[in-house]
C-alpha cells in the first residue's frame, strides 16, 4: 500500500504542471479566468506541501515535549487550505468585478477553449484517481477534495469560452468582453463552498467536536458489546477525533457483584482490538467505577 506523503506529492506534481500551464497561457490569451485557475492551482500545490510536512509531522510518536503526539496539524492544514481557497477566490471576485466596471476583456477564446479542454480532462482524471487512494486518510481527502472543487470550475471555464467564440460575429458581441471576468466570478462561486467545508472540518476536528456516524457507530456497538459481556453498567462513552488519532473514553460502573482487575483489562484488551485501524491511531482509556456518582459530569 503506498503512503500518504507518495498520494499527496504526486498530486502536487500533476497541479504545479497544470498551475504553471495555465498562467503562461492565460498570459498569451489574455484570459484572466486562466490566471486566477492557475494562481488556484499553485496556491494548492503550496497546501499540498504543507499537507507533506504535517504528515510527517502527525506520523511522529509521542515524547516528553509533545506527550499526546503531534496529531493536532491535521485538522490546522486542512483549515489552512481551506482559508487559502476562500481567501484567493474573495479577492480574485473583487479583481473581475473591478474589471466588469472598466470595460471588460475580451481573450482569445479559441486558445481559451484548447487549453480548458485539456485542463478539465486532466483534472478529471486526477480526482478520480485521488478518489482510489489508500489509505483513505484526512490529508488524502482534503487533497482529493479541493481537486473535486476544481471540476465544475474547469468545465465551466470550457462552457465559458465555447459561448465566447459562438458570440463573436453576432449581434450579441458587445456582451464579450464580460464574459471572461464572469467567468471568474462564477469559478469563484464554485469554489468556495468547497473552502467552507474544509474549514468546517478543521474547526470541528481542533474544538473536539463528535465525529461523525460512521466513526462512533463501531465504537460504539463494540462498546455496548463488552459491556454487556461484562456486567457493566451506566455506561459514559465519549469520542472525538484529531487528524489519526481516535480518542475514546469510556467511563462505568461495576457490576452489583464486583468485577476484577484481570476482567477489567480483558475488556480494554476486546476493546482495543475491535477498534484499531491500520490509519488510525487509537487513545483508548476505560475507567471502572464503584459508584455512578464517580462518573464524569
Amino acid at each position: 500500500m503506498k503512503s500518504e506523503r507518495w498520494w499527496i506529492s504526486r498530486s502536487a506534481l500533476v497541479g504545479a504542471a497544470l498551475a504553471a500551464l495555465a498562467m503562461i497561457w492565460g498570459l498569451i490569451a489574455d484570459a484572466q479566468v486562466l490566471i486566477y485557475d492557475g494562481i488556484v492551482s499553485l496556491l494548492d500545490v503550496a497546501m499540498s506541501g504543507l499537507a507533506l510536512f504535517a504528515a510527517g509531522t502527525a506520523a511522529s510518536p509521542p515524547d516528553p515535549r509533545y506527550p499526546f503526539g503531534r496529531e493536532a496539524i491535521t485538522p490546522l492544514v486542512i483549515g489552512a487550505q481551506g482559508a487559502a481557497l476562500a481567501g484567493s477566490s474573495v479577492y480574485a471576485m473583487l479583481s473581475a468585478t473591478l474589471t466588469i466596471l472598466h470595460g471588460g476583456n475580451t481573450p482569445d477564446a479559441a486558445a481559451g477553449i484548447a487549453f480548458a479542454a485539456f485542463n478539465a480532462l486532466a483534472v478529471l482524471a486526477t480526482s478520480w484517481w485521488l478518489l482510489r487512494a489508500r489509505p483513505a486518510t484526512d490529508l488524502v481527502r482534503a487533497e482529493a477534495a479541493a481537486w473535486r472543487a476544481a471540476i465544475p470550475r474547469t468545465v465551466g471555464i470550457l462552457a465559458g469560452f465555447t459561448v465566447l467564440l459562438l458570440l463573436d460575429g453576432t449581434d450579441w458581441h458587445q456582451a464579450m468582453p464580460y464574459i471572461d471576468p464572469a467567468m471568474v466570478i462564477a469559478a469563484c462561486a464554485l469554489t468556495l463552498p468547497t473552502a467552507v467545508r474544509l474549514i468546517r472540518i478543521s474547526l470541528a476536528e481542533l474544538l473536539e467536536r463528535a465525529p461523525d456516524e460512521a466513526v462512533q457507530a463501531p465504537v460504539r456497538d463494540a462498546v455496548t458489546s463488552v459491556a454487556r459481556r461484562t456486567g457493566l453498567t451506566d455506561v459514559d462513552l465519549r469520542v472525538t477525533k484529531l487528524g489519526a488519532k481516535l480518542y475514546v473514553e469510556v467511563n462505568a460502573t461495576a457490576p452489583a457483584g464486583g468485577i476484577s482487575l484481570a476482567q477489567i483489562d480483558a475488556a480494554r484488551r476486546e476493546l482495543r482490538a475491535a477498534l484499531t485501524r491500520p490509519e488510525r491511531r487509537l487513545w483508548l482509556n476505560v475507567e471502572v467505577h464503584t459508584r455512578a456518582d464517580y462518573l464524569l459530569p
